[in-house]
């Protein structure tokens, strides 16, 4: 089950009806079959699932090109099979997509399997998370990457996945170590964090959450 819907900052302006036809003509083309429901705020489509060993397009990766240029947020579920999982994967791809509004503003798409504690967030009320100085740090973070197109929260995020590792995460996000080290050492003279010091679970949780809220 796919399911798109407007990214949360879109490149540019555009008609949503517009975007959903365009969407599902080039769908029709990576999943041929296809069932669609397009409506005012979204687009649903139930593809097949691919023949074990036959040659299929890496739907993943190009529903996030599509997305980045059209400016939709889709979220797949995870492959089922049987009607009984019908349910499950609407609600899977629509968390999915939801998250995906969060985290590729501009638009791109995540797979459900692969949002790893997201999944678990994104059930709660935002309303009683805590609003501590992790929440606070991460907030001021979002401004500043606001502010000056930098990408210090998904530096950290990122960081924090990787347990601290410098090295493996200079690697994922292609950049040298010395850069991140720079970019870490801002993220502590913004927020006051001591990032060797503080709790990686507490702080993790916070990160996902203020985003997931924003």
């Amino acid at each position: 089950m796919i399911r798109g819907a407007p990214a949360a900052a879109p490149p540019v302006e555009r008609s949503w009806p517009a975007v959903a036809a365009r969407a599902e003509a080039r769908l029709r083309r990576l999943a041929p079959g296809a069932l669609f429901d397009a409506g005012r705020d979204g687009l649903l489509a139930l593809a097949g699932v691919p023949v074990p060993g036959a040659e299929a397009p890496d739907l993943e990766a190009e529903l996030a090109r599509l997305g980045a240029e059209e400016g939709v947020a889709f979220g797949l579920s995870v492959p089922a099979t049987g009607a009984a999982c019908g349910r499950r994967s609407v609600r899977e791809a629509a968390e999915a997509a939801r998250i995906a509004q969060a985290l590729e503003r501009g638009g791109g798409a995540l797979a459900y399997d692969a949002l790893g504690a997201y999944k678990y967030l994104v059930h709660l009320s935002l309303d009683d998370a805590p609003r501590d100085r992790h929440w606070t740090a991460i907030e001021r973070l979002l401004d500043y990457d606001a502010r000056r197109s930098t990408e210090l929260v998904t530096t950290l995020e990122r960081y924090l996945h990787t347990r601290r590792s410098v090295t493996t995460t200079a690697r994922e996000l292609y950049i040298h170590p010395n850069t991140l080290r720079q970019r870490l050492d801002r993220i502590e003279q913004l927020t006051g964090l001591d990032l060797a010091g503080e709790d990686l679970l507490a702080l993790e949780l916070a990160v996902k959450l203020v985003r997931l809220e924003r």
